[in-house]
């Protein structure tokens, strides 16, 4: 949920990146996207010489996690789109949920494809886009209430913490590999760089899990403002 802390205070009055967030996300969009994201490992999700295509993209609640998608697919041109998680929409405020709506709409012009909405099931359509050599986009970092989910527990900057499973056993149902990614913001050139890893078995999911949770330790503990969620605790 949206945060509505105050600036820190000092001589220097820095913006919590929280509201660095709310800000950017109204202007989400493809030029955005080209002007404020650098990618490394970009060659990772090239399989012009695998017999894999497609896969499934996960990453944490982190950083402007829906501009890492618009970049995805503004600047490498990537058949990407992701799971939106929506079954909380219900236990929000009516303010709350307007905002979230309109991001996800916004992020539907610039994705792929429109995202997929977790209220409506849609698994086997989700199945169909990845075998069709699609890149489909998961945060890890979800709990929804009344459904169920499998969990599964992962070391995290020498924490004990739980993670939903159901987008790498899609992956695996789908036979396409996994990826990471994580995006972070520097402050002082107003920029983002998108870190991806991969690709990753499917077929030992929950160990490939653990090996892009590991890729994303540094960015993470650097910035750790940037966690949309207190994951040691919820999680």
């Amino acid at each position: 949920m949206r945060s509505n802390s105050q600036p820190a205070s000092g001589t220097q009055k820095i913006r919590s990146y929280r509201s660095v967030l709310d800000e950017e996300l109204a202007f989400l969009s493809s030029s955005f996207a080209q002007k404020k994201v650098n990618i490394k490992n970009a060659n990772c999700l090239d399989q012009t010489n695998s017999t894999l295509r497609g896969g499934v993209i996960l990453f944490l609640h982190f950083g402007n996690f829906f501009l890492s998608g618009a970049a995805l697919k503004a600047k490498l041109d990537i058949p990407y789109t992701a799971i939106a998680s929506t079954a909380n929409f219900h236990v929000m405020s009516k303010t709350e949920s307007v905002f979230w709506r309109k991001i996800h709409k916004l992020a539907d012009k610039i994705y792929a494809k429109k995202m997929f909405r977790t209220e409506k099931n849609n698994y086997k359509e989700m199945l169909r886009f990845l075998k069709g050599g699609n890149f489909l986009g998961s945060a890890m970092d979800v709990i929804e209430l009344n459904r169920k989910h499998k969990f599964h527990r992962f070391n995290f900057l020498c924490n004990e913490i739980y993670l939903q499973t159901g987008p790498a056993r899609l992956a695996k149902l789908a036979n396409v590999p996994l990826y990471g990614m994580i995006i972070a913001y520097h402050r002082k050139t107003q920029k983002h760089t998108l870190h991806l890893s991969g690709p990753y078995s499917s077929i030992d999911y929950t160990n490939s899990m653990q090996q892009i949770l590991n890729n994303m330790e540094e960015v993470v503990s650097q910035n750790m403002d940037q966690l949309f969620h207190d994951i040691f605790r919820l999680f």
